[in-house]
């Protein structure tokens, strides 16, 4: 175990120097984590004020000499092998430009906190509700070992503040600095700014005279021969029964509180016919229509989604808005190589390059994995009720289908961005497609074509060596670059256990497991304690269970985008591993709370605003990204987790 230096800094608010005292005593005790069968140590640096203090953090500091660069730093939900990436300091949104366009790009980011690829030093600054569960979590390769420390959010009744972590890389290891309150003296990151490095708006502590403080941390080491095994550990370690860093609730539905899943169904489904409907031509709208990006997305935030939510699950206006949808998809949005379009306002179509929307060919390759799966799916379904489909979705299926197969056959990956009427990758790499092998083994089973299930195997094995592997799953979303994100990390999963249940072979079953406790590092394993002021706050929301974005857009949101959340369920079941079936029930029971409903209704930051019934909104903003007043605030419109909510109600394998 790491010995760790104590005492507290006295911060120089102009220059956000400071100097450290040996204050306070240092109390050591054992703790056994049942789940990962692992004792640690509990470490408790407690101060005692024997005058007045001002602008003081407490620190427990930890040194690994042993660290290299090749080794892995996890941050849940924040760092990914120390978001060591290519950089591109531009404003939101960010998009991959003529200059960027390569089949074999560097994973790529904007300037989130990350360590340097080139500078011998570098720092990672964050507070405590940045991440999924405060921790940092690292792999030794060399040594075959993992290490862990756990922290509190807030000290209890004796915290200074928020608490958090600053990492530092130099020539002589790892340094990590738990700190009561946080003081992000290097810079913080800031939603919008070009540069991560915002000068830093933290406030210290402050001690009265015979106060008393304490800040406890909890370490644990582990053997691990790979990173899979380090993976696992470390989702046993966050997602534990009794967390370090605070309370879990799931939030059980009661007549007259929070609805049930099917209840939500049902304020979902009125709002999506009252505001997301749009009548001519007829389909369902990503949104309210209030902007572009609102109106039609074939995939990702809704559409094609939503509409194969409602035609299961609907009532009879619904279902056939839903077979509308499916309508406008196949007869407007599918370009003639068989991929599909990525916007439209309903009268034009437009590419997925925010700054250069007349480009309409540029789209994304998740757009393209929802249509042929969510499709695939209607059609399944529609066999199954013994409705006759319109012969253009059957033939505009097989030709997406297709377009996947010949896509895969020519480059061997199936890219981030495509030309989808040269049928050329734009920009190659990342975990976009990781639906694609579950959307193809769909089109195989409605066409009985043995080449749809052969190529979904090839590409569910290029995706889990290249980034599973790798602890590397990103770039499914249209304006994070290639960063890792969550909802990648839920498509490969969804793809890998429903080849598991095509062929029972159990190297998917292998790989599931490995997609699955990577997807469970986004999941936010403990209530985060939200300012008393809050709309959060004043409405008692748990966070447990929300699902975070990505390392870019640092919030949590209700749900995985856009999927129904069943893999780990039916995962639980065939592996036996109720920690699986845990972490995904959080999320089922938890997410219907952030619904505006009549008997709750939520309201936007400045209180200007209410939110419809059936409103929802992606925020579960527990990090200042976005400034401190956005923490457990949303805003008033819509968004794509209402779909979510429409997927988990609808799907069958959701069986709590």
């Amino acid at each position: 175990m790491l010995k760790p230096e104590f005492g507290i800094y006295q911060w120089s608010v102009e220059t956000w120097t400071k100097e450290p005292h040996e204050a306070g005593r240092l109390s050591w005790g054992s703790v056994y984590t049942e789940e990962a069968d692992l004792t640690g140590e509990r470490c408790t640096l407690t101060v005692t004020a024997q005058e007045d203090l001002k602008d003081i953090s407490l620190f427990l500091k930890f040194h690994d000499a042993a660290w290299s660069r090749e080794d892995y730093l996890l941050v849940p939900a924040a760092v990914y092998d120390g978001n060591r990436f290519r950089i591109k300091q531009v404003a939101y949104p960010p998009m991959f430009g003529p200059a960027d366009y390569d089949l074999d790009p560097p994973v790529t980011s904007t300037d989130i906190p990350h360590f340097s690829e080139e500078a011998e030093e570098s720092v990672i600054s964050l507070r405590a509700g940045d991440s999924a569960v405060p921790g940092v979590f690292w792999f030794d390769r060399s040594a075959g070992l993992g290490r862990a420390l756990l922290y509190e959010c807030r000290s209890g009744a004796q915290s200074l503040g928020e608490n958090g972590v600053v990492l530092r890389e130099s020539a002589e290891g790892l340094e990590i600095t738990i700190l009561d309150p946080v003081v992000r003296a290097d810079g913080m990151y800031r939603f919008g700014e070009i540069s991560s490095s915002v000068p830093c708006a933290d406030a210290p502590g402050a001690l009265d005279a015979g106060q008393t403080a304490a800040l406890t941390v909890e370490q644990y080491q582990f053997p691990c021969a790979d990173l899979a095994r380090f993976f696992k550990t470390v989702v046993q370690l966050m997602h534990r029964e009794a967390p370090l860093a605070g309370p879990r609730t799931v939030v059980e539905a009661k007549l007259g509180g929070t609805p049930t899943l099917k209840g939500g169904l049902r304020l979902v489904e009125q709002k999506y016919n009252n505001y997301n409907w749009h009548k001519n031509p007829g389909f369902y709208m990503t949104g309210e229509g209030q902007n572009l990006y609102s109106i039609w997305q074939t995939g990702w935030v809704g559409g094609i989604n939503a509409a194969y939510a409602l035609y299961r699950g609907g009532n009879p206006v619904s279902r056939e808005r839903a077979k509308q949808t499916m309508d406008f998809m196949f007869r407007v949005m599918q370009a003639p190589s068989g991929f599909f379009y990525g916007i439209s306002d309903g009268a034009r179509i437009f590419g997925d390059d925010f700054h250069h929307q007349d480009d309409k060919a540029y789209t994304m390759v998740r757009k393209n994995a929802d249509g042929l799966y969510f499709a695939a799916q209607i059609l399944l379904l529609m066999k199954q009720r013994r409705e006759i489909p319109e012969t253009l979705w059957v033939q505009g299926l097989r030709k997406a289908a297709d377009a996947f197969v010949r896509l895969f056959q020519k480059y061997g990956q199936l890219g981030q961005f495509l030309d989808v009427e040269k049928e050329e990758i734009r920009v190659g790499g990342s975990c976009a497609g990781g639906l694609v092998p579950a959307a193809l083994l769909l089109a195989g089973a409605y066409f009985d074509e043995p080449v749809y299930k052969e190529t979904a195997c090839a590409i569910a094995e290029y995706l889990d060596q290249t980034y599973v592997q790798k602890g590397l799953i990103g770039g499914g979303p249209g304006e994070i670059l290639s960063a890792p994100d969550s909802e990648s990390a839920y498509a490969v999963l969804e793809s890998f256990v429903a080849l598991y249940e095509e062929t029972k072979d159990t190297k998917w079953l292998e790989a599931a497991q490995r997609a699955a406790d990577q997807y469970a590092t986004w999941v936010m394993a403990y209530d985060y304690p939200f300012p008393e002021e809050s709309m959060f706050g004043q409405a008692g929301m748990c966070t447990t269970g929300a699902v975070w974005a990505n390392v870019q857009n640092k919030h949590g949101a209700p749900g995985p985008c856009t999927f129904s959340g069943s893999a780990l369920l039916r995962l639980a079941r065939y592996t036996g591993n109720a920690l699986y079936r845990r972490i995904g029930e959080e999320t089922l029971r938890n997410i219907t709370q952030y619904l505006s409903r009549g008997n709750r209704p939520l309201w936007n930051y400045d209180h200007s605003a209410q939110l419809p019934p059936g409103f929802m909104c992606e925020r579960v903003s527990t990090s200042d990204w976005e400034g401190f007043d956005k923490i457990g605030g949303v805003y008033e419109t819509g968004c794509w987790c209402e779909a979510t909510v429409l997927l988990m109600a609808t799907d069958p394998q959701n069986d709590l």
